[in-house]
């Protein structure tokens, strides 16, 4: 019969699963926040026990951190060599050291989006890569919902800011006047048109 066992520890009141294995010796299946997750863990636990089921336990799959399961995923994810290596990269650098030891069940919304909106930026890391640092947290986050490991992709539905495309061209007061003789020159469908500063005539 699966219970819980409650704990007091220095941050607070923790639970743990308690379920019978299969000769009959009770387990923990883990420690969690709330009585109610502990209790749940222990019944789907212990029925995988007695049922001998291959697939990966409920405990493992409730206790997995970021950083265990970032194996799984780059051995999984379908995806282009280069992009897995990307991939790799940006889970080395910017995802491991920050969330890396918590559980993927339990990270939530909000710790995902003060690692990519402060954290990152204040570590020193570009749009761009917090950009591609989203994108990669998402596609793990996804498989991680699909295979049972947690409920919902946090990552989903956060919006940040895209770097600009190309150079952004800034007018100055000496450029403009150029600009002006461009416009007022030859039209560009005729033949060897090209504005250049300070003319506005064909080459």
């Amino acid at each position: 019969m699966p219970y819980v066992i409650e704990r007091a520890r220095k941050h607070g009141i923790r639970y743990t699963a308690i379920y019978t294995d299969e000769n009959g010796r009770y387990k923990s299946a883990g420690t969690y926040d709330t009585q109610e997750r502990a209790q749940s863990v222990a019944e789907q636990h212990e029925s995988h026990v007695r049922l001998r089921l291959a697939e990966t336990s409920p405990a493992d799959k409730a206790t997995i951190t970021v950083r265990d399961f970032g194996v799984k995923f780059l051995r999984e994810h379908a995806v282009e060599p280069n992009t897995k290596m990307t991939y790799a990269q940006l889970l080395n650098s910017h995802i491991y050291p920050f969330i890396g030891t918590r559980r993927v069940a339990e990270i939530g919304r909000e710790t995902i989006h003060r690692m990519l909106t402060v954290v990152l930026p204040e570590a020193g890391a570009s749009q761009s890569t917090v950009v591609n640092v989203r994108t990669c947290l998402s596609a793990m986050m996804q498989m991680a919902w699909d295979h049972g490991y947690r409920d919902g992709n946090p990552v989903k539905g956060i919006r940040l800011k895209h770097p600009p495309s190309g150079p952004i061209v800034v007018a100055t007061r000496s450029s403009s006047g150029s600009t002006r003789r461009c416009r007022t020159s030859r039209p560009r469908s005729s033949p060897g048109w090209r504005c250049q500063p300070g003319r506005g005539t064909a080459s």
